[in-house]
């Protein structure tokens, strides 16, 4: 596709200036919750889940949490009442609505919740208290629809009593000592899961308790399937803590080669690094749930020892060269599917409640006869930007704001109207993605430069580079105080002779 907007020929150009590097996000936090002793003096404890508490850490300063924004509870500072309280707190607070990280790791069991009288998996507080996963979903329900994005990642055993002996060690022969995540205490008056009975995926309850709106801005990352347990490795952590760190830390594949690592692709690096280590008839594979194609680091390479603590600056210094290096020079073919595949990465990032709506003249152009003109209305204020695909799938074009018309704030008493584009071809199907950004972007990518009045239109090539690029801008990764919060909307329009 070539548009042509009826005062000039698009300008096309593809320079840029050094990157900078990616600051901490104001508007994310966490709050991360270990327990390797329990009340229950018969409790094995979990020696390893101090370790993972650091892990969690490392995994939160990759996706951009400052440290002084971790919330960090341990042992007997996670009872049932606290873990409620602190929820409470964070959806009461003004000053979280970006990103939230919840991070759990310790004793879990399947059993019987006593509201549905169905068999679903769950966690234990220290103090013995077993919360459903149905349970703890309620409890995140608030915080999940005032926030762009609720991330959780739950390190525990889902296993029902009869089907893993808890709490002991195991007994196979293994190069590390490794410790069962799945216990049972009979004093908190929960009832176990009768023989054989089925145990709910977590995901089969979100589809039961909630609607799609609901979860598209929530991604639930569990460390074992319905009837796994999940194992604790003594000296090193919880092996889906430490599988999950390392693929979010460089070691997974963009295996659609949008751009962007999303929550589908870390679960395919996890569960492949488990069976790697080839522990003898360990079987655990993660469970997602709601929102997989959340992409929850956007610019690692950019982020920096200092930012990712003494995990990178102790272990992967070389990687983090290895992945600047393999970011500007290893180029795929330009590829349809994986240009296809970042504008759907990108629009699964939106936030629903942001809402943008197009309103076109039409959406069915003749070649050198018709021009594309759209009125685009937000909800929210913000900052708009239209992008756009051709059909022959080459480069994406910024249609607007361009060097004609600089000015892109939006707001709802401020509709936007660009200046109409003559259809120029080639015949086929566009893709449009207009996008309403909560702050304005800044460019500066050697792949996408900032629309000027000497540099009217830009454009990001179909590159893998390019398409990092574009995914890097849509998400706030060069922003000074970034915000990956916005509303999107995605069309097809036609082109005929």
């Amino acid at each position: 596709m070539s548009w042509r907007i009826l005062l000039v020929c698009l300008t096309l150009a593809c320079l840029g200036q050094t990157a900078q590097s990616q600051p901490l996000a104001g508007d994310r936090q966490a709050l991360i919750m270990g327990i390797s002793t329990y009340q229950d003096p018969q409790a094995r404890p979990l020696s390893a889940a101090r370790m993972d508490v650091a892990n969690a850490r490392q995994i939160a300063s990759a996706m951009g949490i400052a440290p002084e924004r971790m919330t960090i509870l341990q042992d007997a500072q996670v009872t049932a009442a606290s873990v409620e309280a602190n929820l409470s707190r964070l959806a009461q607070s003004q000053a979280l609505n970006g990103r939230l990280f919840l991070y759990f790791s310790g004793y879990g069991a399947a059993a019987l919740n006593p509201v549905t009288q169905g068999c679903e998996p769950g966690i234990w507080t220290h103090d013995g208290q077993w919360i459903p996963f149905q349970r703890l979903h309620g409890l995140l329900k608030p915080l999940a629809a005032r926030l762009d994005k609720l991330i959780v990642l739950i390190d525990s055993g889902a296993a029902s009593v009869g089907d893993v002996q808890s709490g002991q060690n195991s007994n196979r022969t293994s190069p590390r000592q490794i410790t069962s995540k799945t216990a049972f205490f009979p004093s908190a008056g929960v009832k176990a899961c009768p023989s054989r009975a089925p145990i709910k995926s977590r995901a089969q309850i979100l589809r039961e308790t909630g609607s799609e709106s609901d979860l598209q801005g929530l991604v639930y990352i569990a460390s074992s399937m319905p009837q796994q347990t999940s194992w604790d490795e003594v000296d090193g952590g919880s092996i889906a803590t430490q599988a999950l760190r390392n693929c979010m830390l460089g070691d997974a594949v963009d295996l659609d080669q949008s751009g962007a690592i999303s929550v589908d692709e870390l679960q395919v690096c996890a569960n492949q690094a488990i069976r790697k280590r080839a522990l003898p008839n360990v079987s655990q594979e993660f469970e997602l749930a709601g929102n997989r194609q959340l992409i929850p680091v956007v610019r690692l390479e950019e982020a920096g020892p200092q930012a990712l603590g003494l995990y990178l600056s102790g272990l992967t210094t070389e990687k983090i060269q290895s992945i600047r290096q393999q970011a500007s020079t290893v180029q795929a073919p330009p590829s349809a599917e994986s240009a296809l595949a970042t504008l759907n990465d990108i629009y699964q990032q939106r936030d629903i409640k942001r809402d943008v709506k197009v309103e076109f003249q039409k959406t069915n152009l003749k070649i050198n006869r018709d021009n594309l003109q759209y009125t685009v209305r937000s909800k929210n204020e913000g900052y708009l930007y239209v992008f756009s695909l051709g059909s022959d799938a080459k480069s994406f074009y910024m249609l607007f704001p361009n060097g004609y018309d600089l000015n892109n704030a939006i707001g709802p008493s401020r509709p936007l109207t660009p200046a109409p584009m003559r259809s120029a071809g080639p015949a086929g199907t566009n893709h449009l993605l207009f996008i309403v950004t909560e702050q304005k972007r800044n460019f500066g990518s050697e792949a996408l430069r900032e629309p000027s009045r000497q540099l009217e239109f830009t454009q990001s090539l179909n590159t893998l580079q390019g398409r990092r690029a574009l995914i890097d801008l849509t998400l706030g990764g060069r922003s000074s105080n970034p915000s990956a919060r916005f509303g999107a909307s995605l069309h097809l329009i036609q082109e005929t002779p």
